[in-house]
C-alpha cells in the first residue's frame, strides 16, 4: 500500500514539474525565415556583406535578430507594431553614396 501512494505522490510530482515548465518554454518560441540578399548593406552603420541570412524573431517581441549564416554575426532591428505585416518579412534597402542601407522592415 505504501509503494502505491509513493508511486502516485511520485507521478503526481513529476507531471506538475513538467506542466509548470510548459508556459516558459511557449514564451521563448522562435520564429525564423530564411532569405538571400545579393549585395552588401549597412545596418545601424553595421556593415553587412551580400549572402544567406536569417530573421529571428521571439513570440511576441518587437526585436528581430538579422544573422548572417556564413559569419554568424548577428545584428538586432526594432519592428515597429505598425510596420509589422501578416506572412513573411519585407526588407526594405536604399541606395545612397556608401551603398545600400536596410531602410525598414515590415
Amino acid at each position: 500500500m505504501t509503494k502505491n501512494a509513493i508511486r502516485v505522490f511520485a507521478l503526481a510530482l513529476g507531471l506538475s514539474a513538467m506542466f509548470a515548465t510548459t508556459p516558459m518554454h511557449a514564451q521563448t518560441v522562435v520564429q525564423s525565415e530564411t532569405l538571400t540578399i545579393p549585395f552588401a548593406f549597412h545596418v545601424q552603420n553595421v556593415a553587412m556583406p551580400a549572402g544567406q541570412y536569417r530573421l529571428e524573431s521571439v513570440f511576441g517581441k518587437d526585436i528581430v535578430t538579422l544573422v548572417n549564416m556564413q559569419t554568424g554575426r548577428r545584428v538586432q532591428i526594432l519592428r515597429q507594431e505598425a510596420a509589422r505585416t501578416q506572412g513573411k518579412a519585407r526588407l526594405t534597402f536604399e541606395q545612397g553614396p556608401n551603398g545600400y542601407m536596410l531602410k525598414s522592415l515590415s
